[in-house]
């Protein structure tokens, strides 16, 4: 009976000591398992990360290409402003100097035709003074005709 314990005994051991084992070599496995599973997601997220990192990138390149252009497009409108104003002055003393040439001009014709007004008004005198004379003349004559 002793023989019956001791082999029970020694197969519950050997029973024993390979259920443990077997439970290590399962939680062995399980570790590494998990191990695996955070290698994964841990690739993972810096995969996400750099795609993120890539991304935001990107969309600071393209501000940067966008802050450039809209430099670049403020810098041609300053420009054509510049241009523009530049023509509009130069037509408005153009435009001025063409006034002033007019208004010479005007100034220098009513000159012309106040002169010719005072002149044919001193004709108009002196042709009248003449007349007046000539009448006198004429009344002197018929009064020494008359005599």
């Amino acid at each position: 009976m002793n023989y019956v314990k001791l082999s029970v005994f020694i197969v519950m051991a050997v029973l024993s000591s390979s259920a443990m084992a077997q439970q290590s070599q399962d939680s062995e496995q399980m570790r590494e398992q998990t191990k695996m599973m955070d290698q994964q997601h841990r690739e993972a997220r810096l995969a996400e990360m750099e795609a993120m990192r890539e991304q935001r990138k990107a969309e600071m390149e393209m501000m940067k290409r966008d802050r450039k252009t809209q430099a670049q497009m403020m810098k041609e409108d300053s420009k054509l402003l510049r241009e523009i104003h530049k023509d509009e002055e130069k037509t408005l003393r153009v435009m001025h100097k063409e006034e002033m040439e007019m208004m010479r001009e005007m100034h220098k014709e009513e000159r012309e035709a106040y002169k010719q007004m005072e002149k044919s008004e001193k004709d108009r005198a002196k042709a009248m003074k003449d007349r007046m004379k000539e009448n006198d003349k004429r009344k002197n004559r018929d009064k020494k005709d008359d005599y």
